[in-house]
């Protein structure tokens, strides 16, 4: 079978058309004649594989990678990074129209690292390696070394893992390394870790059964170092996490006398950085490890109008009052019924909304958008450059 790619759509597949019905084709880029294998036919649509470019594109590229196209990792490492934060763009405007009936123009986004730049790693374990899922299987594919990785985490990867060990997962702070093994406790594990360049914990069934050095790294953001525990979240790309909470704050326009709501606040950066821009900052974070965290750093930066609460976001904006401004970072399923409920309780004049999830931004701000607000400003931030995810 032969067609034209139309475009890319969100999860890093191009779509195109046989005899009016759409298919979805890994790895290929839009303008390109490609021959395909159908590997699932379903009523509305099928998913395929190349079998042959026919008519590459000018702006196709040679990856880096050579488990390009085999794990599961990287979706846009065959295309000039130029096209690939051009379609990044414009998925984010089709998806707002698509499912929000919102049309909005995106703006440029802004280049970063194409590779290099994450700071963490989740890995599973299988004959003493490391690697990734193959992708659409449940084979491991060993790694030697990732692209998308610091370097600092690719000079660590461990070799003749234990058995007991299941899952690795590396953090890096630039300065040091965090191993959290997931597995279950022996001495030949215990003289495994001893020899690894780094702090190591093994978690048994979520209980930390053994430690060697700090639990938590330090992690550096708009010259404010933040303590961050094995399992808080924090982003993994440094370069452009400072870009999203500088836009964050710009667009948040913190004054004097402001109560702003940091809901989903994680260890707390955002509370932190703008503690001495307004009146006071209530940070909501239902993670006990992250709350933990974002008490020290409020406590070590001094940020005495910054108060933390351990609950769920909607739960925890009811209990408050005369609220100016909300941020909102939720995980990628997007606000709950809750927040909605909260939102329209505390009528904020300014909500600032990050998300990494197009699809759940969209239904949000639709909802959003019922209740009275508009959709001001947008920017895309590619936080994670080869693969089709966008913040």
């Amino acid at each position: 079978m032969e067609f034209v790619i139309e475009k890319l759509v969100y999860g890093g597949a191009g779509l195109g058309r046989k005899e009016g019905k759409v298919y979805f084709v890994p790895f290929v880029i839009p303008g390109e004649r490609v021959e395909v294998e159908v590997l699932r036919e379903k009523k509305e649509y099928g998913e395929a594989k190349v079998l042959r470019v026919i008519e590459p594109s000018e702006k196709r590229i040679e990856p880096r990678c050579p488990l390009f196209t085999r794990c599961g990792g990287c979706d846009y490492q065959h295309m000039d990074y130029s096209l690939e934060l051009e379609w990044k763009r414009k998925i984010v405007e089709e998806t707002l129209l698509r499912i929000g009936k919102i049309e909005i123009e995106v703006p440029p986004i802004n280049p970063g690292k194409e590779y290099g730049y994450r700071n963490k790693v989740e890995w599973v374990v299988e004959n003493g390696r490391v690697g990734y899922h193959e992708r659409r299987g449940r084979k491991i594919i060993p790694v030697e070394r990732c692209e998308l990785l610091e370097e600092e985490i690719n000079k660590v990867i461990p070799e003749g893992v234990p058995e007991e060990v299941k899952r690795i997962t590396i953090r890096s702070s630039g300065k040091e390394i965090l191993f959290i093994c997931d597995g279950y406790m022996s001495s030949n594990f215990t003289r495994w870790a001893e020899k690894l360049p780094g702090n190591v914990i093994l978690l048994e069934q979520g209980k930390m059964r053994y430690r060697k050095g700090s639990p938590f790294l330090e992690m550096e953001l708009l010259g404010k170092r933040f303590q961050v525990s094995m399992s808080s979240f924090f982003q993994v790309n440094r370069e452009k996490a400072e870009e999203l909470f500088k836009t964050a704050i710009e667009w948040l326009e913190p004054e004097e006398d402001e109560r702003i709501v940091d809901a989903y606040c994680g260890v707390g950066v955002l509370s932190v950085l703008i503690s001495g821009m307004c009146g006071s900052v209530y940070g909501i974070e239902k993670d006990r490890f992250a709350v933990v965290d974002a008490r020290e750093n409020v406590r070590r930066h001094g940020a005495m109008n910054v108060i933390v609460m351990r609950g769920d976001a909607g739960r925890g904006m009811r209990g408050l009052r005369q609220v100016k401004k909300v941020f909102l970072d939720p995980p990628r399923e997007g606000l709950s019924s809750e927040v909605f409920d909260a939102i329209s309780y505390l009528s904020p004049s300014v909500l600032v909304y990050t998300s990494c999830n197009p699809s759940t931004f969209a239904r949000d701000v639709k909802k959003l958008y019922e209740t009275g607000y508009r959709l001001d400003k947008i920017k895309a931030i590619d936080m994670f450059p080869r693969t089709h995810h966008i913040e």
